[in-house]
């Protein structure tokens, strides 16, 4: 008898626990986007390896997507060595203008060794390695580096969060309609303009991060050496200029500190004229 119990036990936990874990998937299916990191902390083998779930399908059945779904933002910095910068240039913005992207900024630094022009670059993502890939052909490289911050917990977070918002900014305006008192009707106005303030912001985040996982950054600074061999006249030049330079800083600093100045002027006028009157 026992023999034949056991297993009708055994039979009866496994059904009880699948019931269970189909009624938690079922649970977790009716909200919308629920942050992965969550369910994780509470069951590791929730989703039996898989990313993250979906609001279902069309047979009811929860559906899970693959990693593809994952938010992620990319930013580089790369450095070349390049042998125009007017070229360069050129070259990048015929490669950034094909592929639907564009220049968010650029400056143009003159050192004493070297000319660089620093580009700032905004890439749709999914064309973001054939991007690196095409821009190796403005030079030597000489520096690169690559990182990806994924945040698709924090956008489902932030979404969770604003609809709870929105259904409390609704729940308020339900509670001002139905208002007896002006006390009450000020207070829950008070609660609401702070409750739509705290939507809109959620909504920046969102949008910014949203922007940023669907156009990647990129730093290219194309740098050109100057020559080192320079002829007498050259030197010559670069003399004078320095002298020159030389000159005014020192002009701008007697300026700065003429009262000091003037303060030693009359302090050796005094003295010059404690002695005339000594000898006297």
């Amino acid at each position: 008898m026992n023999r034949i119990a056991l297993p009708i036990l055994l039979l009866f936990l496994i059904a009880c626990g699948r019931d269970r874990h189909q009624e938690a998937l079922d649970m977790m299916s009716s909200a919308n986007n629920i942050s992965e990191d969550l369910l994780l902390e509470v069951d590791p083998d929730f989703f039996d390896g898989q990313s993250r779930m979906s609001e279902g399908t069309e047979n009811g059945t929860p559906a899970v997507l693959d990693s593809s779904a994952r938010q992620v933002i990319r930013t580089g910095k790369y450095e070349y060595e390049v042998k125009d910068l007017d070229s360069a240039r050129a070259q990048v913005l015929r490669l950034v203008r094909s592929i639907g992207g564009y220049i968010d900024g650029e400056e143009l630094n003159d050192w004493s060794d070297r000319k660089a022009l620093v580009l700032r670059l905004r890439i749709p993502s999914k064309k973001l390695d054939g991007a690196i890939t095409a821009l190796h052909a403005l030079g030597e490289l000489k520096y690169q580096s690559l990182t990806a911050e994924d945040v698709t917990a924090s956008i489902a977070d932030t979404e969770a969060r604003m609809r709870s918002k929105r259904e409390l900014e609704r729940r308020y305006l339900d509670l001002i309609a139905r208002a007896a008192k002006v006390s009450e009707l000020l207070e829950l106005e008070r609660a609401l303009e702070s409750v739509r303030a705290e939507v809109e912001s959620m909504e920046a985040q969102l949008k910014t991060m949203q922007d940023q996982v669907a156009m990647s950054t990129l730093r290219v600074t194309c740098s050109v050496p100057k020559s080192t061999a320079m002829g007498f006249w050259s030197q010559m030049g670069d003399g004078f200029t320095g002298g020159w330079r030389l000159l005014l800083a020192m002009l701008v600093g007697l300026a700065r500190i003429w009262p000091v100045l003037l303060l030693i002027v009359g302090a050796i006028w005094i003295m010059v004229a404690r002695r005339k009157r000594s000898r006297t």
